[in-house]
């Protein structure tokens, strides 16, 4: 956030010391009182997006998902100094919002055990960072069926 600029969660007030000779300091707190929702709450309210363009921006998501409803928390991983994962987390403020959001892309809360978590964004980029990629696998597999092979065939030779 940009020094100056509004905030819909943040304000700066002055606050004046008559005790030191009415010097004033700022205090920044929030517009409004803070309340932590449980667990359950949480999941309720959040999304998981996936297949976003490499360039995608917190503030992009924030800004398109805001029409479903406030926006109050965006996830989106990014590869160790590189670009995002392609997938991202979005709290919305309530579980009105979600449903909003599902409904406009035709997806529905029940629809959600119908991906294999294998073919998540989040699963393929984690297996990737890890080097566990499906085709890093096959190739050390092959790798050690290779090795097997060498394995037999020197013993097969004594």
């Amino acid at each position: 956030m940009q020094v100056g600029a509004e905030s819909d969660l943040l304000e700066v007030r002055e606050h004046h010391h008559p005790e030191s000779g009415g010097d004033a300091t700022k205090q920044i707190r929030r517009k409004k009182k803070f309340v932590s929702k449980s667990a359950s709450e949480v999941e309720s309210c959040t999304i998981y997006v996936e297949n976003l363009p490499s360039q995608c921006c917190h503030d992009d998501l924030r800004s398109y998902f805001s029409r479903f409803g406030p926006v109050v928390y965006v996830s989106l991983p990014r590869f160790t100094g590189g670009p995002t994962k392609g997938f991202a987390f979005l709290e919305f403020e309530d579980a009105a919002c979600v449903e909003r959001a599902l409904q406009a892309f035709g997806t529905t809360p029940e629809a959600k055990g119908e991906v294999r978590p294998e073919e998540l964004y989040s699963i393929k980029a984690f297996q990737k960072e890890q080097g566990e990629t499906p085709e890093a696998k096959k190739d050390d597999k092959d790798d050690k069926d290779e090795e097997d092979d060498e394995k037999v065939g020197s013993k097969m030779i004594n």
